[in-house]
């Protein structure tokens, strides 16, 4: 096949493409069934080396990992515990005029300011 019979598979290919591809059409469909039934997991090797095919399986392997992971620990619930009790004699460090000014709407002056500063700091490569 020459170049110029490629470019016009290329292009009829394209053009398909922009008529049907986007649409909700069999074509679209098919390409979007197709890439989700790439998207599944065939086999499943378990942490103590057991290989797992059925899709039950796997999704019971799965179910029982992620039950595990996010399952609450009771030394991490231990350590959460202490920690809160160490802070509960904390107070605010923050007075209302510090908060008012972390709190203020910047003014057209510091956000200039802040902007040259960074300028300056700014590799040319990435300047826009």
């Amino acid at each position: 096949m020459d170049n110029e019979q490629a470019d016009k598979w290329r292009r009829n290919s394209q053009q398909r493409w922009i008529r049907v591809g986007d649409a909700p059409s069999k074509f679209f469909f098919t390409l979007l069934n197709a890439k989700h039934s790439n998207e599944e997991i065939g086999v499943l090797t378990t942490k103590d080396g057991n290989i797992v095919e059925e899709q039950s399986g796997i999704m019971a392997e799965l179910h029982k990992y992620y039950t595990k992971l996010y399952k609450a620990d009771p030394e991490t619930s231990h350590t959460l515990q202490v920690r809160k009790e160490a802070l509960e004699g904390i107070t605010n460090k923050v007075t209302a005029s510090q908060k008012a000014k972390l709190t203020a709407i910047p003014t057209k002056e510091e956000i200039n300011k802040t902007i040259k500063e960074l300028k300056t700091r700014m590799p040319r490569a990435l300047m826009v």
